[in-house]
C-alpha cells in the first residue's frame, strides 16, 4: 500500500486533470523508495510503515515518511 494517493499527490501537485495520472502515479513510487532508502527502512520495515495496520508506535514515522514522499514528489514533478 502506498502512505500517499494519487488523489493527495495530485492535490498537492495542483494537478486538476487525468493527464498526467501514470507519471504522477511512476512518480509516487520512486519518491517512496527514495524516502525509504534515504531512511534505510528494509523492505519489511516498509512494508510494516506503509501497511494499513493500526499500530501507534508507527504513527510518527508514518506522518514523517507522508512529508518526505510530497516533498520529493514535488520535487520529481
Amino acid at each position: 500500500m502506498a502512505l500517499i494517493s494519487l488523489e493527495e499527490a495530485k492535490g498537492y501537485l495542483r494537478v486538476d486533470t487525468a493527464d498526467e495520472d501514470a507519471m504522477i502515479g511512476i512518480l509516487i513510487s520512486a519518491a517512496e523508495r527514495l524516502c525509504a532508502d534515504v531512511a534505510r527502512l528494509s523492505d519489511e520495515k516498509w512494508e510494516e510503515v506503509s501497511s494499513d495496520t493500526e499500530n501507534a508506535s508507527l504513527l510518527p514515522i508514518r506522518e514523517t515518511m507522508k512529508v518526505a514522499i510530497l516533498y520529493e514528489l514535488g520535487y520529481l514533478f
